[in-house]
């Protein structure tokens, strides 16, 4: 990211000029890396710091996937710190927030939850967060719920240490919305 600083406009135009958004995205990318143990963490930082540049085509040519997808990825990391969030939690469910604030109306409640997250102030559980982001998702992104199973079907698979946290979620209403 310090090479090749996306948010400037120059770097944009030089990124254009490859047309890399012919090639599998950036995105798409990085979330294969949430699959393996060894590269899971990493990820998540890079993830993170994309947030704010989610919608450039380079990141996301369908400009529908990158951002729901991303908060899924994010979601056992940030349930795994969620009781001791540490700064890159912090620092998703604010870049998450200001996201959601600058996009749509829809997605207010699930900003609201995330700013609650990034100053620790959700009164309640785990679960309860849980339930809420995936709900908020879910309201937005139901089109999505298939990708977004699967997705972390996959993680859960791949990733054994998030184990807990992502049975956590799935007991938190995604499946149950699908049938």
């Amino acid at each position: 990211m310090a090479r090749l600083p996306l948010d400037r406009p120059d770097a944009r135009d030089r990124l254009d000029r490859t047309q890399a958004h012919t090639a599998p995205s950036l995105h798409a990318l990085l979330l294969k890396g949430c699959t393996h143990p060894s590269t899971y963490e990493p990820v998540v930082g890079v993830l993170v710091d994309m947030i704010p540049l989610l919608e450039l085509p380079v990141i996301d040519p369908t400009q529908a996937l990158a951002f729901p997808m991303t908060v899924v990825a994010l979601l056992p990391y940030m349930l795994l710190h969620y009781e001791d969030a540490n700064e890159l939690c912090v620092r998703a469910a604010c870049h998450i927030a200001q996201f959601t604030a600058e996009k749509s109306k829809k997605l207010e409640n699930l900003g609201t939850v995330m700013t609650l997250y990034s100053r620790r102030t959700f009164s309640k559980e785990s679960f309860q967060w849980t339930k809420c982001v995936v709900k908020y998702l879910w309201d937005t992104y139901s089109h999505l719920s298939l990708q977004m199973i699967a997705f972390l079907v996959e993680v859960l698979e791949k990733v054994s240490y998030l184990f807990t946290d992502i049975l956590n979620l799935n007991d938190s209403d995604i499946i149950h919305k699908q049938t």
